[in-house]
């Protein structure tokens, strides 16, 4: 069975490595970008399963990479995952009409992360 890739993109470190350490029993690959810039050229070379987006990131918005994942025919099955701090419905409902399959507020939860991340795997 093919190891399943995911994108973690967010400009905060400790925000990184506490997503790839909620996630570390999807036994997934996992690519870290810092920044939207910098996680859409990792997309489009990687063609991931899942891209796990903060919203609010430098060079692009996590909602701008969403939009890009959503146009292209290449990466159209990836699946989205939105992390913010921003959760004021308009925002959630941005970030849905976007393309995203999720959207967690912060601070999250990790198991609640990890079950949403199974979840879309269990659907590619």
């Amino acid at each position: 069975m093919e190891s399943k890739r995911i994108v973690i993109a967010d400009d905060e470190p400790a925000v990184r490595l506490l997503v790839s350490a909620a996630i570390s029993s999807a036994r997934c690959i996992v690519h870290e970008a810092m920044d939207g810039q910098q996680a859409l050229g990792l997309i489009s070379r990687l063609h991931p399963h899942v891209a796990i987006l903060d919203v609010e990131m430098p060079r692009m918005t996590g909602v701008q990479v969403t939009e890009a994942i959503r146009r292209s025919e290449m990466l159209k099955d990836t699946r989205v995952i939105l992390l913010t701090a921003e959760g004021r419905e308009a925002d959630v409902a941005a970030g849905y009409a976007a393309g995203a399959d999720s959207y967690l507020i912060k601070p999250f939860s990790p198991s609640e992360l990890l079950t949403v991340l199974q979840g879309l795997l269990r659907t590619i």
